[in-house]
């Protein structure tokens, strides 16, 4: 899937569409593959990517599997030029200590806390302390899940970084996001 995410991007940047960055998820099986820092890296490469174009995405149980591996394999993605995050952030157990020590760019937060129901404000106070926390790491933030323009509005009056859900678009066909990235409208 990552070599599919390099040639796709390399075709849009040949093309003259501005590409923008893609998360690509890290499965368990990569993940514990010694070599697998160095495939991303030579695949990376073979495409000539730029790599602020790649985000490589952890989820948050990846970090109770084994955190020192975490740390050290994001730690190797970033002394290459990688983005790094966490995905589902707050969907099992969400540790600070996590914050603290894992040197990540981005804390995607799960859409778990967007859920209706009768603990919802406890839910967007809990957002909130999270995105006020991460700015002081300089961690951006992305919440997942978003649908509706009310969401929208109390995320961006919180800061987040970015918003991604149905609200704005749903999952599309390839030739119809690259339709979507050659609008300047858009």
């Amino acid at each position: 899937m990552y070599e599919n995410v390099c040639r796709w991007l390399r075709s849009l940047l040949d093309s003259g569409i501005q590409a923008l960055p893609v998360s690509v998820n890290v499965s368990r099986l990569q993940f514990y593959d010694q070599h697998f820092v160095d495939k991303y890296i030579s695949i990376r490469d073979k495409y000539s990517i730029p790599p602020q174009l790649l985000e490589i995405e952890f989820t948050e149980s990846m970090v109770f599997d084994n955190s020192a591996l975490l740390l050290q394999t994001v730690k190797r993605l970033k002394d290459a030029g990688f983005s790094c995050s966490i995905d589902d952030f707050g969907k099992g157990y969400s540790s600070l200590g996590l914050l603290k020590n894992l040197p990540i760019d981005v804390l995607k937060i799960d859409s778990f806390f967007f859920e209706e129901g009768p603990d919802q404000s406890r839910d967007l106070a809990l957002v909130e302390s999270i995105v006020s926390l991460v700015k002081k790491f300089n961690i951006r933030t992305v919440a997942e899940g978003i649908e509706s323009m009310e969401q929208v509005e109390f995320l961006k009056g919180i800061g987040c970084d970015y918003i991604q859900g149905y609200v704005f678009y749903r999952p599309m066909p390839q030739q119809e996001y690259e339709a979507l990235l050659s609008d300047p409208v858009s």
